[in-house]
C-alpha cells in the first residue's frame, strides 16, 4: 500500500457570472493522492489479490483571483462539478500524483504554479 501524498493542480472551467455570461475561472485544487497498486491474478489462489484503485481526497480549493487566491467552499465546489469536469480534474490530480510517486516529476508543475501566483501578486 502506498502512502498518501499531497498534490495540487491548476484547473480551469467555465462558470456563469451574476449576469449569466460564461466566464473562465481558474482554481488551484489540493488533494491527498494515494496511488493504486496492481493486483496479482495468476498463480495459486491464496497468492492472488485484486487491484487497489487510486484514491483522491480533495482537501482545499482556491480560486485564482487577479494577483492572489481566494478560498472556495470545498463541498460547494465538488457539488458544482459536472461529470466531465470531475473526470478531468481527477485525471489531472492523478497524473500529478503518479509523476511525483514515480520520481520523474521534479516539481516543475509546482514551480510554475508558484511563478504564476507570484507574478499576479
Amino acid at each position: 500500500m502506498h502512502r498518501p501524498q499531497t498534490i495540487s493542480s491548476l484547473f480551469s472551467r467555465l462558470v456563469k457570472d451574476r449576469e449569466g455570461n460564461e466566464v473562465e475561472v481558474e482554481y488551484r485544487v489540493e488533494a491527498n493522492f494515494t496511488p493504486g497498486a496492481p493486483g496479482k491474478l495468476s498463480g495459486p489462489p491464496e497468492d492472488c489479490y485484486p487491484d487497489e484503485p487510486s484514491e483522491i481526497e480533495y482537501t482545499r480549493v482556491l480560486e485564482v483571483v487577479g494577483k492572489g487566491e481566494k478560498v472556495v467552499d470545498l463541498a460547494a465546489f465538488i457539488e458544482s462539478l459536472d461529470k466531465a469536469d470531475e473526470e478531468s480534474l481527477q485525471e489531472q490530480l492523478a497524473l500529478a500524483g503518479i509523476e511525483r510517486e514515480e520520481g520523474w516529476a521534479d516539481d516543475e508543475g509546482d514551480r510554475k504554479c508558484d511563478e504564476l501566483r507570484d507574478r499576479n501578486l
